[in-house]
């Protein structure tokens, strides 16, 4: 069962009271008490706080997929024998044929995702802005909407750059697959991400990510720096336009290191062998 939200794990400890069934509770996420009294104010992040730790003390078995999870609910006094960390969450994407060339025009800096606060998407338009100084035919394109999408779009026009960032909206499967094999970078500026797959699906397409240092950024963990992306100081426009000429630096061979890295997680991290590492640990539960 997931523990988002976390009062999951209430009601299924409730209803396989007294019964032999093992449970084990997948955890994407463990939120700190400041994100928590930052997300729902100082009461009430108080006592979501106090509830998150008594669910995973009441996780027969809890699994997660980042190391920042694992800290999280070891943390909270769950006992090591009781927690299992995922290999990965890599999905086998069997149809994608990567563009491991690089076109004499560099192709977009690509976004995708809500617009939402956590996401920072913000901060894209004037780090656009900078890095078209080295590069003055770079473009921007900012997949999906959200609250923020106003507040972004007045980014740009404030950088300058309005003509040079499209808002393609949320698009169909084939469409963001084509995005995401001519974009020359994934940009994602978040400050919070459980896993951070959308990484692993710019890897298949040989595209190189730039994500943010942040302690709540889990992303962090997939990216082997100048192997299939770099992770940026900051969300500042100059941190992520100087992580933007890094990837234009690399060319093709970071492309290609891209895909290698995609290759070997589809060996080590897949969906399939997180799913059989629960089933085995749930076995050994129920002996």
């Amino acid at each position: 069962m997931s523990a988002t939200p976390v009062l999951n794990v209430f009601a299924a400890r409730a209803a396989l009271a007294g019964t032999r069934t093992v449970l084990a509770a997948d955890w994407l996420e463990v939120w700190t008490p400041g994100q928590w009294r930052e997300y729902s104010g100082p009461l009430v992040g108080r006592v979501a706080n106090l509830l998150q730790a008594l669910a995973i003390r009441l996780s027969p078995l809890a699994t997660g997929h980042s190391r920042r999870t694992q800290d999280g609910i070891l943390g909270s006094g769950l006992p090591a024998g009781r927690f299992l960390r995922s290999p990965g969450l890599v999905p086998e994407m069997d149809q994608v044929t990567p563009r491991l060339g690089v076109a004499a025009e560099p192709g977009p800096v690509l976004f995708v995702g809500r617009h939402i606060q956590d996401k920072r998407v913000e901060t894209i338009p004037p780090a656009l802005a900078l890095a078209r100084r080295d590069q003055p035919g770079l473009r921007a394109v900012i997949g999906g909407s959200g609250p923020e999408t106003d507040a972004v779009k007045r980014a740009a026009r404030a950088a300058g750059v309005e003509d040079a960032v499209s808002f393609p909206g949320f698009v169909a499967e084939d469409e963001l697959a084509r995005m995401m094999g001519e974009a020359s970078c994934l940009l994602n500026p978040s400050r919070r991400e459980g896993y951070g797959l959308v990484v692993v699906e710019a890897a298949a397409h040989g595209t190189p990510s730039i994500v943010t240092a942040h302690p709540a950024n889990a992303s962090t963990e997939l990216i082997a720096e100048g192997v299939n992306g770099f992770v940026a100081a900051s969300a500042s426009p100059e941190d992520l336009a100087e992580a933007i000429g890094r990837v234009h630096a690399g060319g093709e061979a970071l492309r290609r290191s891209t895909r290698a890295w995609y290759e070997d997680a589809i060996r080590t991290r897949t969906i399939a062998r997180t799913a059989q590492g629960i089933l085995d640990a749930l076995e050994k539960r129920r002996r």
